[in-house]
């Protein structure tokens, strides 16, 4: 091939796959109802929606949802007390969300979504071989992980609202509005925080700043530019560090063990953490992701002058990189043209052709070799050229070197000296003493100097031709090494070949894997295994320091469990789609390229619109259960959480907000193309993943049990309609899981301050409050916040490009049993009104106001716990509209507590019918005459729905529908009233 045809394959094969590409809801066809989110998405997990600012969170999010313990925590803390009234509590929001997602995804796993499993793996374990397949093999296996039905993306509406008005998340720069960071160092930002928060409210302290410390809890940033912002904001989080400080030592916080020194050392920068201390318990997020870091600061000038030494506690480890590329430096040697990306097989299935951004290195003489040849002769290479000082290419580290210099780092500064009373050189050396169960890393290549040297040590293969990032590390901290020499810290990575080296090497007899494993203990040369493997355990009798294991060493070994990755804008394509990798392409290049331009028509679109700054998607590795039966059953394997040979059931997958795929593991690793960037990384100590896989399908477990306090399937007909026998049935059924909201909820006083008047409600005793079963009617009003931006095209069409933003204003339930309202309480709203849409919802500014609303005014977090009590309990909800209403609040009904009238009086791929006009025909009754009333559209609803029990009982159904729509049809779907209305005008 020649020059020319070596680029053309080279840019063909880094083309940015579909399901990398930022996708993006069209609202040309009926609006957000007419967007079609199975095609993203035919798994049982569940995306989130990116139409609002600051979504760049959702993978964060995303990520720390399939944490188990993390999740287990944060649900926890939307049942306490404390949370009703703090409303700018984003870790409250944040258990809302992850509520959400888990009834969505237990509800999907319910109905057959989610059952997953991979025959060809058991039985491939039966036979002696590895479950390590190769890419091309395990991408065609992907098929038969999609399910036929998925759920629909949940939206983190309540928690963006709440974020985006947190003080610390302003100062810290992590809103969208802020063109200080770019999107990789905000989400790395917002992950520090989210963890940080967790943890204040998790433990006796307040809530830390992101990483304990002004400086290293903002966002990193190069460069100079908006230095009077970064001013700001850095003047922001230390005033919040220092208030968390003083309040953790109001509380006791005892400092850490600190080597005691007469002289007084200023002007050093700490560890960038919190001091350890054992005044207080540990919170889980500590017990999780802290370890121990001992910083050493010592002078170089004056000689002789001793050092002092400080433990910090830390949840997040910075990646540092070189500056510069230079001989002596250690590392890998820059991959030669032989080991360049080769062009997609034709012989792949067309999903993982354009799908995966890793591909195979195709150097025959390279492959010929056998895998220790291989990596004994680019260890070679990497040793010689640490020590050599000829010209020549500058090697490039491995990741084990990376991590190495991460976990044992020194910095040279100046700093203030009381000996000598001037600014003297300070060396400073920090040094991880103890090891996380949760190693959370930060790529932090937009960082600094060196970020092109960064970006540069990415976009390269290991030394057999795999992904550079390996997916299991081992690292160890402490200890001696053979001859008394202090251990100090050992990184080693196993190296895959992905290619699969010769038939006749590579296993150990008995069909095990052969693994080689590839280190680092000094940063600069990287040896094999067995030539770290020299540490011994301190004798006897030595002293052994907290967080320490027996012998004075703590050493885990990792596997990867997530990667949040950054996807450049310039390189994404457009074009449109029809769902991720392996389904249908309009206008796309082979390989996942394309043109530019939005997605058109109905069927949305992946883009990359000029002036856009990039996504972010996550990969992540979720536990499978062997068989999900359904909602509030028993999960076949999920007791001990292990498939056949002892190992657990784990699966790849890519979550791109709303756009949900299964996909393997070279995917997630591989970083050669120049368009994906790491953000954030996350290993899990291999010890507790039989723990955590088990966790989460005991999650999954109790979702599914809560999902039973809805209708069982006998007793739902016609879309989910409980027939009068099934609702007395159920109500008579004890409830399958106690609501965890207490009941109290009901009794929050009203907080406007105006002489109230006669309350519009009864409100219900504890006893009293409908359960499992009963059915209750319910309405919504709301008011616009944002408005929505539109064009009308040439062809006269209305084409909607963002959605407006509305917020509950009034919320009204009334009591089916006795007919009774049973809550009607007005909103206040948390931001400023545009429109209180009067003419729709009846209300007005003085409604809303606490100073002159003589309503029973609550807040709308108060709201919201209201009405998740009740579908908590299990209760049916009947209304009109409540699709749209549900999506509003931001509230996950499952959808056998939900019969919706819109629904029910209609013929499939007819147009909906407003609750007026059904009133008008069914009931003979004339509402909403000049404005809405809440509490009448829900009575009105509830006798819209008896209505059709008693035409369905009769077996009329179809025989009234078909002559409402004649109806509608002769009368242009408008009531004698309107017509004499426009008459009127008329004349």
């Amino acid at each position: 091939m020649g020059e020319g045809g070596e680029a053309g394959g080279m840019e063909e094969a880094l083309a940015v796959p579909e399901r990398y590409r930022k996708v993006v809801i069209d609202f040309s066809k009926r609006g957000l109802d007419g967007f079609d989110f199975g095609r993203y998405n035919r798994t049982s997990l569940v995306g989130l929606e990116n139409l609002l600012p600051n979504s760049y969170t959702n993978a964060v999010l995303q990520m720390m949802f399939y944490v188990p313990e993390v999740k287990e925590l944060v649900l926890g803390k939307q049942y306490a007390r404390w949370c009703w009234g703090n409303e700018k509590s984003v870790v409250c929001e944040m258990g809302f969300l992850f509520y959400m997602l888990q009834m969505a995804m237990a509800e999907a796993m319910g109905a057959g979504a989610g059952t997953v499993g991979r025959e060809e793996e058991k039985e491939e374990g039966k036979e002696g071989k590895s479950v390590h397949q190769q890419p091309q093999q395990r991408q065609a296996r992907l098929a038969s992980l999609i399910p036929p039905a998925a759920p629909k993306p949940c939206q983190s509406s309540n928690f963006l609202r709440v974020y985006r008005h947190v003080p610390e998340v302003v100062a810290l720069g992590l809103l969208e509005a802020s063109a200080a960071a770019p999107v990789q160092q905000r989400a790395e930002g917002a992950h520090r925080f989210l963890l940080s928060q967790i943890h204040g409210e998790d433990s006796a302290v307040a809530p830390l700043s992101p990483s304990f410390s002004a400086s290293s809890s903002a966002p990193r940033r190069g460069g100079r530019g908006g230095a009077k912002k970064a001013a700001a904001a850095a003047a922001a989080a230390a005033a919040a560090a220092a208030a968390a400080v003083a309040a953790a030592e109001k509380h006791g916080a005892a400092k850490a063990e600190v080597e005691e020194n007469e002289d007084e050392l200023s002007g050093s920068e700490g560890g960038g953490g919190q001091e350890e201390g054992n005044g207080l318990e540990k919170s889980v997020i500590d017990t999780l992701y802290g370890y121990t870091a001992r910083t050493t600061n010592t002078f170089l000038h004056p000689p002789n002058l001793p050092s002092k030494v400080t433990s910090t506690r830390s949840f997040i480890l910075e990646l540092v990189y070189p500056r510069t590329l230079s001989r002596g430096a250690g590392g890998s040697p820059t991959p030669s043209p032989t080991l360049k990306p080769a062009q997609p097989s034709s012989s792949f299935p067309p999903s993982s052709s354009s799908s995966s951004s890793f591909s195979l290195p195709t150097d025959t003489a390279f492959l010929a070799k056998s895998k220790k040849e291989k990596i004994l002769g680019v260890l070679t290479s990497i040793n010689a050229a640490a020590t050599s000082t000829t010209t020549g290419p500058p090697p490039l580290p491995t990741f084990s070197q990376i991590l190495y210099s991460s976990f044992c780092r020194e910095t040279r500064s100046r700093g203030w000296c009381e000996a000598s009373k001037a600014y003297e050189p300070l060396k400073q050396q920090r040094v991880a003493s103890t090891l996380p169960s949760l190693l959370a890393l930060h790529g932090g290549v937009t960082v600094g100097t060196g970020k092109e040297v960064a970006r540069q040590i990415w976009h390269q293969l290991n030394p057999l031709g795999g992904p550079w990032l390996p997916e299991r590390i081992r690292v160890r901290v402490g200890g001696r090494r053979k001859g008394g020499k202090e251990g100090g810290v050992s990184v080693m990575e196993r190296v895959v070949d992905p290619g699969g080296g010769r038939e006749d090497e590579g296993w150990k007899e008995g069909g095990e894997e052969e693994e080689f494993w590839i280190g680092s203990e000094d940063g600069k040369t990287v040896r094999m295994r067995e030539e770290l493997e020299n540490v011994e355990e301190e004798q006897e009798g030595g002293e052994r320091k907290e967080g320490e294991e027996e012998g004075g060493r703590v050493e885990k070994e990792y596997e990867l469990m997530s990667v949040v990755s950054f996807v450049s804008a310039g390189a994404s394509g457009g074009g449109r789609t029809r769902g991720p990798g392996g389904m249908q392409r309009r206008g796309l290049k082979k390989g996942g390229g394309g043109g530019g331009g939005r997605g058109g028509g109905g069927g949305g679109g992946m883009n990359g619109e000029a002036g856009e700054e990039g996504h972010l998607l996550l990969h992540v590795k979720v536990p499978v259960a062997s068989e999900w039966k359904g909602a509030g059953e028993k999960l076949e394997g999920a007791k001990e959480g292990e498939k056949e040979g002892g190992r657990e059931e784990w699966q790849w997958y890519i979550l791109n907000d709303f756009l949900v795929a299964p996909t393997i593991l070279e995917d997630a690793l591989g970083f050669l193309p120049t368009w994906k960037e790491p953000c954030i990384l996350l290993y899990r100590d291999r010890e507790t993943s039989p723990a955590a896989h088990a966790a989460w399908l005991e999650q999954l477990r109790k979702a599914g049990a809560r999902m039973g306090g809805g209708m069982e399937g006998e007793e739902r007909e016609a879309g989910g309609v409980a027939t009068a026998a099934a609702t007395a049935k159920a109500a008579a059924t004890p409830a399958a899981v106690m609501p965890s909201i207490p009941v109290s909820v009901f009794s929050s006083p009203s907080i406007s301050t105006a002489p109230p008047r006669s309350l519009s409600f009864t409100p219900l005793p504890p006893s009293q409050m409908p359960g499992r079963g009963d059915v209750i009617g319910i309405d919504a009003e709301f008011v616009q916040l944002e408005m929505e931006m539109a064009s009308i095209r040439e062809d006269g069409t209305r084409v909607v490009s963002k959605e407006g933003r509305q917020a509950l204003a009034r919320l009204s339930i009334l009591d089916a049993r006795e007919d009774i309202v049973m809550m009607d309480d007005y909103v206040l709203p948390s931001e400023p009104v545009m429109d209180y849409l009067t003419r729709f919802s009846g209300l007005t500014r003085e409604d809303l106001d606490p100073s002159l609303c003589r309503h029973h005014l609550v807040s709308a977090r108060t709201a919201y716990l209201k009405l998740r009590y009740l579908i908590d309990r299990g209760v049916v909800l009947v209304g009109h509209g409540l699709k749209k209403d549900f999506r509003i609040i931001n509230v996950y009904v499952p959808p056998a507590q939900v019969i919706d009238t819109v629904d029910l009086w209609c013929l499939e791929g007819q147009r909906k019918i407003s609750l007026r006009f059904l009133a008008a025909f069914l009931l003979k009754e004339n509402i909403q005459g000049e404005t809405h009333d809440s509490i009448e559209d829900a009575r009105t609803a509830l006798r819209l729905w008896r209505k059709w029990e008693e035409v369905r009982r009769e077996g009329k159904v179809e025989l009234v529908l078909n002559a409402l729509y004649e109806y509608g049809r002769k009368t242009g779907w408008k009531l004698q009233q309107e017509q004499e209305q426009e008459q009127e005008q008329q004349l």
